[in-house]
């Protein structure tokens, strides 16, 4: 029996043929992201605390690396405002969003420019000269000595309280927000906005 077997040219050209219908069709199938490493907005970069597990009546650091990937129309960093909110301590099932109503009234007075509660409360300003240089950005805040012991101790488990601090990183102004419940299971949004000079919300 005599095989016919193709010629060692149609096989090339086979071959050479599929190698560039890969390299037209593989992009196609590839979705337009942008790369992780890209920052392309407002970004807070990291947040470390010298005392991640504090004791009561710790005085407690927080430093903040932040950027502005988008710039403005030259593509130099903006100035930014920042925002560090803390004095919410032990909410109901430790829940982050119920400490939400009481960081509402402590933000009234900022739409009035009002005094804020440094305490608790601090407005910062981030020039572009520290954009993006590590732990640029600090703020302290006090444990209180009854975190713990003002809470039941559980009949299992260890005894311990929780402390939740909030921030805002914004290239425009930090201003109070309606605090709407959507209520169906819904999470509040958060109490605060950033706007542009003329008073439109942005992103960040």
């Amino acid at each position: 029996m005599v095989q016919h077997r193709p010629k060692l040219a149609n096989c090339l050209r086979w071959l050479a043929l599929g190698a560039f219908l890969a390299l037209v069709l593989h992009p196609s199938c590839i979705p337009g992201f942008d790369p992780v490493s890209r920052i392309n907005s407002v970004r807070i970069l990291a947040v470390t605390l010298d005392k991640p597990y504090a004791l009561p009546g710790d005085t407690v650091t927080m430093r903040m690396t932040v950027t502005d990937g988008l710039g403005d129309a030259e593509g130099m960093p903006r100035q930014m405002q920042l925002l560090w909110l803390s004095g919410c301590f032990n909410p109901d099932g430790d829940q982050y969003f119920l400490c939400f109503e009481d960081l509402a009234e402590q933000l009234a007075p900022l739409a009035e420019g009002g005094e804020l509660p440094d305490d608790i409360v601090k407005v910062d300003l981030a020039l572009p000269s520290s954009d993006g240089v590590p732990d640029a950005h600090e703020f302290s805040f006090t444990i209180p000595d009854d975190i713990v012991t003002s809470r039941p101790k559980p009949a299992t488990g260890p005894h311990y309280g929780i402390a939740y601090v909030f921030f805002a990183a914004c290239a425009g102004q930090l201003r109070p927000a309606p605090l709407e419940n959507p209520g169906g299971g819904q999470v509040a949004d958060f109490p605060l906005e950033c706007v542009d000079p003329a008073g439109k919300v942005l992103g960040s």
